[in-house]
């Protein structure tokens, strides 16, 4: 989400990043929480980057996508 415009539409200040959610699948748990265009900025008080990776340990970054599943 670098893109200027997008951010704006999304109402998201320039120094918050994150993950966009596309779509929730309905029987998920988190359906009732989550919506499509919702931005997941942190897990647990960790920032997520734009790329959607987040801090993991000694300078390593965990890809999102691993989390995910």
């Amino acid at each position: 989400m670098e893109h200027s415009l997008y951010r704006n539409y999304l109402k998201l200040n320039d120094d918050q990043h994150g993950i966009l959610v596309t779509s929730v699948e309905p029987a998920c748990v988190l359906s009732k929480i989550l919506q499509k265009d919702d931005v997941i900025i942190a897990i647990n008080n960790v920032p997520i980057a734009d790329d959607g990776t987040i801090y993991f340990r000694r300078g390593e970054r965990l890809n999102f996508g691993y989390l995910e599943k």
